[in-house]
């Protein structure tokens, strides 16, 4: 178990092939792209992510996952999914809260742009930013 990021490659490449699906250039790229090098990042992650699919608008989770997300940056700088992650989080608390002057907002952007500036093609960036626009300029 050194590496268990490139047993899931391998197991992904392993579902692809017996499916005998063929990939674009993209879809591969993604699958070969390593999400981060820190197994605490993506813990951390994964705990993140499960409670902010179960928000429902809840602002205590969204925090929690907010907390996660934000735990996960700070053990990887560079892990673009958890930017973008973080972001939408960032975007859903501003959504279901006031955010007076603008904080919430600003930091989602940040995000989004430290998601974009690591992983230009990453579609999870591209989901936060329609999020941005649609949940903080309505």
């Amino acid at each position: 178990m050194t590496d268990i990021f490139a047993i899931q490659t391998e197991v992904v490449r392993a579902i692809v092939d017996s499916l005998q699906a063929s990939l674009t250039p993209g879809e591969a790229r993604q699958i070969d792209t390593k999400l981060t090098n820190s197994i605490e990042a993506y813990d951390a992650f994964v705990i993140a992510r499960d409670r902010d699919n179960q928000a429902d608008y809840s602002l205590d989770k969204y925090q929690f996952a907010r907390d996660g997300y934000k735990r996960a940056t700070d053990l990887d700088p560079e892990f673009a999914l958890a930017w973008a992650r973080y972001a939408m989080t960032m975007t859903n608390i501003a959504w279901v809260s006031v955010d007076n002057n603008g904080t919430l907002a600003r930091d989602a952007k940040v995000a989004i742009d430290t998601a974009f500036a690591l992983q230009p093609d990453l579609p999870e960036a591209r989901l936060a930013l329609a999020d941005y626009h649609y949940r903080i300029h309505r």
